[in-house]
């Protein structure tokens, strides 16, 4: 949030002491000095594609574009983009292409184009980069992908654009760039916060902008009801509401369900406390895919699944080694849990 209170500051819509503003005058320097990071990465991955496939962006980086006119205000660790469809197949080579000189090609496109959701990073440059074959990363894939991808935007299509991205995101006879439009930005958020158990402030702000837009409430929850999302996104956007003291578009349609989420689920107690209250991406996962309807067989298969990795999986998460499949269940379960408890550590400090 230091970039955004520093940019406010400059727009003389806050003043504050001399010291403090010097402290929100670096911070946001290193938050420009990241966006261009994140352009040049970009660019790369651009030049790498040549013309070959298209590279959807989303998170961080397509928040700043979208909702800050690219002044690098919206803080962010790593580039986020996502592949159609029909790159799947070769999920593995794209990998390489954009660096991952290590990946086991073959094994990933299995998994990639396996229907279910999977991510792999790669270093490009100086910044890390999620590769999503579904950037809703919520437990199952969508159901909706060719109306999902027919209402992207082209990212030439931004209307203001900052300096560092202007001439190096063109997709002009290379790789097609795309953006999530305001209704999809809008789900894909709420699910990623509620995963998040809502403990950063700057998702906050993300909403707090979005909604100033025009935004088809009615396609938002047609789309969510067809997922078996909308008491997750619905129950979410009701939370977010609250703080934003903002009446709810979408009404509450079970209210079992947003009990169960707004009690149980997403405690108020963790709410807001900051990343170190995260318990993971895959326990908030787990606990909004209660949330989860008219598709449980399919996510008792999914939960199954993650609990007892397929051989496939355990090669590629864990590396190939000897013994049997229990034992190398119990042993990624194992250092799973250390890495998870690693990463929440360091939150901390």
């Amino acid at each position: 949030m230091s970039a955004l209170v520093h940019h406010a500051v400059q727009d003389q819509k806050l003043a504050g002491d001399p010291e403090v503003l010097r402290i929100l005058a670096a911070d946001s320097l290193r938050a420009a000095s990241r966006s261009k990071i994140a352009a040049d990465a970009l660019r790369q991955i651009v030049d790498a594609a040549d013309g070959q496939f298209q590279i959807g962006l989303a998170k961080g980086v397509a928040f700043d574009l979208s909702l800050y006119a690219g002044r690098a205000v919206r803080e962010f660790a790593d580039l986020d983009i996502f592949l159609n469809r029909q790159e799947l197949f070769r999920f593995g080579e794209i990998l390489r292409t954009l660096g991952d000189v290590e990946v086991d090609v073959a094994l990933v496109n299995r998994i990639a184009s396996s229907g279910r959701t999977y991510e792999h990073a790669v270093r490009v440059g100086s910044i890390w980069v999620d590769v999503h074959n579904d950037i809703m990363n919520f437990v199952l894939p969508i159901r909706q992908h060719d109306l999902f991808w027919s209402r992207l935007i082209p990212i030439e299509e931004i209307s203001a654009k900052p300096d560092q991205w202007a001439g190096k995101v063109s997709s002009a006879g290379r790789a097609t760039v795309l953006l999530l439009d305001a209704e999809l930005m809008v789900i894909q958020a709420l699910a990623n916060y509620a995963r998040d158990l809502f403990t950063d402030l700057r998702h906050l702000n993300d909403f707090r902008v979005m909604f100033e837009g025009d935004i088809d409430w009615d396609f938002v929850a047609s789309f969510a009801e067809a997922e078996g999302w909308y008491d997750l996104v619905a129950s979410s956007l009701d939370v977010v509401c609250s703080y934003l003291e903002v009446p709810s578009p979408l009404p509450i349609r079970s209210k079992s369900a947003h009990m169960l989420a707004t009690q149980v689920l997403w405690p108020e107690r963790h709410r807001l406390r900051g990343r170190s209250r995260i318990g993971g991406v895959r326990t908030g996962q787990a606990r909004a895919s209660l949330l989860i309807s008219g598709r449980r067989a399919e996510l008792v298969r999914e939960i199954y699944r993650r609990i007892i990795p397929p051989k496939e999986l355990l090669d590629l998460l864990d590396y190939p080694a000897p013994g049997p499949r229990v034992w190398r269940v119990l042993r990624y379960r194992w250092n799973q849990t250390k890495t998870l408890s690693a990463n929440r550590k360091a939150l901390a400090r």
